[in-house]
This record gives structure tokens, sequence and C-alpha cells, in this order.
């Protein structure tokens, strides 16, 4: 069974900016989720990663982010093997977990 997570995602590290786009607001922490991205694309390329989607609020504060993994222990060996990518990230972004469901 699908294991999917929702998050809100607000930036630490200019949390006064509007963005207007979400391309704009990952290249603006580029740097510091880079290992993660890297790490993202192996698990969709291995099908441990069955999709991900970015949507920005409307004021431009936050990016609504969606990952669907192939099941619960895809998601969980994600963050044992990524936890110094999302420590990196976790300095200049705020991942609030909004939802997570088995689909």
């Amino acid at each position: 069974m699908s294991y999917r997570l929702t998050y809100k995602v607000t930036s630490k590290s200019n949390p006064s900016k509007t963005y207007s786009s979400t391309a704009e607001f990952w290249e603006d922490h580029e740097t510091e989720t880079s290992a993660t991205d890297t790490q993202n694309a192996a698990y969709t390329s291995a099908g441990n990663l069955e999709a991900e989607t970015s949507t920005l609020s409307g004021d431009g504060r936050y990016v609504t982010y969606v990952k669907t993994y192939k099941d619960r222990a895809a998601f969980e060996q994600y963050v044992s093997s990524t936890s110094s990518g999302l420590t990196a990230e976790a300095i200049v972004l705020d991942f609030e977990r909004t939802n997570a469901e088995e689909i």
C-alpha cells in the first residue's frame, strides 16, 4: 500500500520573502536540499518514490509538498538513509507534516 505524506514547507532563511513559483522557492534553498534531491532521484528510479509534487500557496509564503512512497517501509528507509541531508534541510526549511496516509 502506498504511503503519502503532505508537508507545509516554509523558509527559515527567508521567512518574509514572497515567492512567485515553486521553482524559485526550491532554488532559493538549493545548496541545502541538494543531498535530498539526489536521494529523491535514486528512490524514484528504484521505484520506492512514486510521486512528489509542490504547490505554492496563494500568498507565496510556503509550499505544500506531497511525497508518495511505494509503502511505509520505503519511507522509513529513506529517512534513515538520508538523515544528514534532512538535517541540512532543517537549517533553512521547516517541514510541518500536515498529513500522512496509506492509500
